[in-house]
């Protein structure tokens, strides 16, 4: 009688156990789960877009990512952290901030800002002489306003207008970061645009002239 009361026991002691173990479980899936992680962003660049369109379509896949203070991605950024993030990816290395960026690059008049400048911006003192903040030109409009995408403190990567009156009283200028001599982008595409295009692959040492054409010419 002893002995039969000794085995429920165990039964049922293995039981509770079995049970337990199965509730931590179920708790650590329900908290790992409720962590918001954000997925990698897969870029796969058009071998037949000009380098500039390339890099703002990359940039537009961050579109929504929050301000984060001297973070440079891919989870966050700054300013000047999504410019260096975006172009580092095309083999181009930016100065850690807004400061050092404008001096980095070719200053452009007015008339010659094109698609993939930099776009700069003083900080939060209008009246300062110090740069504070960048951005990536989209577009120039009719209007002469610059479409660009940044990193801004209140929204995260967005899209804004150089008109916008908050801009416009900090607006200070556009540098040229990407080179426009052939052999230059013609190594960027053989090194970090062919390798994750699939359905073409180009030999060695160039592109077709009949692609080449389309490739890198200048807008």
């Amino acid at each position: 009688m002893i002995r039969l009361l000794k085995t429920k026991l165990i039964y049922v002691l293995a039981i509770l156990s079995l049970f337990v173990f199965c509730m931590d479980g179920w708790a650590a899936k329900i908290k790992s789960s409720s962590k918001k992680i954000k997925e990698p962003v897969s870029f796969v660049p058009s071998a037949l877009l000009p380098l500039e369109e390339n890099i703002i379509n990359y940039s537009r896949l961050y579109l929504g990512s929050p301000y984060r203070r001297g973070s440079k991605g891919p989870n966050g950024f700054d300013c000047s952290g999504f410019t260096h993030f975006v172009f580092s990816r095309f083999d181009y290395k930016l100065g850690a901030s807004s400061m050092i960026q404008a001096t980095e690059g070719e200053r452009l008049a007015e008339d010659e800002i094109q698609t993939g400048d930099l776009i700069f911006f003083k900080g939060r003192n209008s009246k300062s002489k110090r740069v504070g903040h960048v951005g990536i030109v989209i577009s120039k409009e009719e209007d002469g306003s610059i479409k660009f995408i940044h990193s801004a403190c209140g929204s995260g990567v967005c899209i804004s207008n150089s008109n916008e009156p908050y801009y416009k009283a900090r607006y200070v200028g556009c540098n040229r970061i990407l080179k426009k001599e052939e052999p230059e982008r013609e190594r960027i595409y053989l090194q970090y645009i062919y390798p994750t295009f699939p359905s073409y692959s180009p030999p060695l040492h160039s592109p077709p002239k009949s692609v080449k054409k389309e490739l890198f010419f200048i807008r």
